[in-house]
């Protein structure tokens, strides 16, 4: 199922398929509703990088809903 996206959970998106396979690390006291909506619904996936920075990487579905939303 695909959920209306914010524009700013679509420029996150955007930034995550600009970074490619390696994704974008993000500092975990940034870390917002906004961006647990999209790994909640498999958009993106995490990956603690250390103790203050989350990396996270679009998933295919993410893609998908990025190609739906433009």
């Amino acid at each position: 199922m695909i959920i209306d996206l914010t524009r700013d959970e679509i420029w996150f998106l955007k930034a995550l398929r600009a970074a490619g396979e390696h994704g974008r690390i993000v500092r975990a006291s940034s870390y917002h509703l906004g961006l647990a909506r999209l790994v909640e619904e498999r958009y993106v996936t995490e990956h603690a990088v250390n103790a203050n920075a989350v990396l996270y990487n679009i998933t295919y579905i993410g893609r998908q809903a990025l190609t739906n939303a433009s």
